[in-house]
Formats: C-alpha cells, structure tokens, sequence
C-alpha cells in the first residue's frame, strides 16, 4: 500500500547569526569580487562588460542580486542608444532585465529601492557575512510547519502518474512581513511545482526579519519533497539493511 509523503525542509538563504559575523569562503569572496569589478565596469560605461557578466551569473544561478539587474536594465538601455539597428531588442532586454528584478525581489522592494539604487565600487568590500535576525511565523515556525502539511495537497495527477520530487521554492519576506516574489527553482510534473508555490502564496505574514533593529527585506528558501513512500518496499529495505549490519557485526 502506497502512502503519500509530504516532507518540507526549511532554509534562510541569509544565515541568520546573533553572535558574530563569519568569514566567507574563497568562492564567495571571488564572486563580490566579480561583482565589484562588474560594477567599476558599469561606471566606466564598459556595458558590453556588464552584460557578460550578468549573462554568466544567469547561466549559473536562477538569479541574482537586485544591483546586477539595475546595471543590466540600463546597460542593455545605454547599448539601445548606441546601437540604433538594434534597439527594440535591446530596449525588450532592458524591460526584461527589470522583469526578472520585479519576478525574484517583489513588487514591494524593487518600488522602492529602483530609482535611488547606486551603483558604487567599494573598493574595501566587506568580506564577511552580515548578521540578520531571522524572519518568523506567527506562532513560530512550528506554527508554519504546521500550516504547510495541513495544507499541502498531492496533486492527483501526481499521484496517478507516480511523479516524485522535490520543489525549491524562493520567496522574499518584506518589511511588513508580507510575502512575495515566490518562485520554484525547478520544476517537479504534476502539478506539485504549482501546489507547492500556491500554498506559500496563501501563507499568513510573517514576523519580518531585522538588520541592525530595523525590518529588512529577507529571502528563504524551502525544499517541498512529494514522495509516494511503499509501505512494504520501505519495510524490506529495512529489513535488508538490518540483516546486512547483523552480517557484519558476525
């Protein structure tokens, strides 16, 4: 007899820290690296530059900070001028650019941090991790554990087809601590990508998260996993990897 399993593993993509700050790895100082150097791109009106580093970010990630899309939007606007045969398509790459910012930072951020955005070469960049206070559930985040497995629904064609998987879903918890931006990384058929994005939608506020005691814009990351679990298979793989220790132990 087949159960349905649904299984949610939660993680902040801002490591929240109340002691101290942690010093980054190699990989990520190289990327503020690449990223101060995008930006000394952009001042110097190197544009060709900055979009093939926001290119290859893209290639790599799902997306990435709200400064490379502003340098990109007008980039890709500055070549539309320079370039005249091309410039519906630059001019389409620019509105893209600030889709893509509007899809993974809310309407909320982007509205308010857009216009007055700097672009600055902090020729000291901070190489160490900030500290934040977490965003929370009313309730706590058991109450939110809660709420999603209430929730949640195998999707039936899911179910009928035997799709397995695990859903990553992104969202951005604003200063109010309403939630948006949500977005799947990966797409799981069935239906379970949109059940698992439709649960996070109809989620109440959360407890907005600070910086320094102010609320702050905070993104979180959830791994959703549909799993159709065989009571019997689960039972005999037990069973074999009891029989396999016993084995070993004689």
């Amino acid at each position: 007899m087949k159960h349905l399993l649904l299984f949610i593993l939660f993680l902040l993509i801002y490591n929240p820290s109340i002691a101290q700050e942690k010093e980054l790895t190699p990989a990520q100082i190289k990327a503020k690296e690449r990223f101060e150097a995008a930006k000394q791109h952009f001042l110097n009106d190197e544009h060709e530059h900055v979009i093939n580093y926001y290119d290859s970010i893209l290639k790599k990630y799902a997306y990435t900070d709200l400064e490379t899309y502003k340098m990109a939007n007008e980039s890709y606007s500055k070549l539309a001028l320079i370039n005249t045969e091309d410039s519906e398509a630059y001019v389409n790459l620019a509105e893209g650019a600030y889709n893509q910012a509007l899809k993974w930072f809310g309407k909320m951020q982007v509205e308010e941090k857009w216009d007055s955005l700097k672009i600055e070469v902090n020729q000291k960049a901070n190489l160490t991790n900030t500290s934040y206070t977490k965003p929370d559930f009313p309730g706590g985040m058991t109450a939110f554990y809660k709420y999603i497995r209430k929730e949640l629904k195998y999707p039936q064609e899911a179910v009928e087809m035997g799709i397995e998987g695990r859903v990553h879903v992104t969202f951005i918890v604003n200063k109010d601590g309403s939630i948006d931006a949500i977005n799947a990384l990966n797409a799981v058929r069935g239906g379970c990508t949109e059940e698992a994005i439709r649960v996070i939608s109809n989620a109440s506020n959360f407890i907005p998260g600070k910086r320094d005691g102010k609320p702050v814009y905070i993104r979180i990351r959830i791994p959703v996993l549909f799993s159709l679990v065989d009571e019997v298979s689960e039972e005999s793989k037990s069973e074999k990897r009891r029989k396999r220790r016993k084995k070993k132990r004689g």
